[in-house]
């Protein structure tokens, strides 16, 4: 993942080996790599959308939501 308009994935989580730490994360759609779990893994609150129930981000995040990102 990456920060829209960041110069060379400035601010890059995930496969770069950067972590990140916010009160609050939002997944929309995101599987839930290990690479990116690892990632976001220290977030304080991870809230995740996806419409496959049996997306691995769902074992990490707080609060799950089944449903289809666009239709939400």
């Amino acid at each position: 993942m990456y920060k829209k308009r960041a110069k060379k994935y400035e601010i890059c989580f995930g496969i770069s080996g950067e972590k990140i730490f916010p009160e609050l994360y939002l997944s929309f759609e995101i599987s839930g790599a290990i690479q990116h779990v690892v990632g976001i893994a220290k977030s304080k609150t991870i809230i995740a959308l996806n419409k496959d129930p049996n997306t691995p981000i769902f074992k990490v995040a707080d609060y799950c939501i089944i449903d289809d990102a666009p239709k939400f």
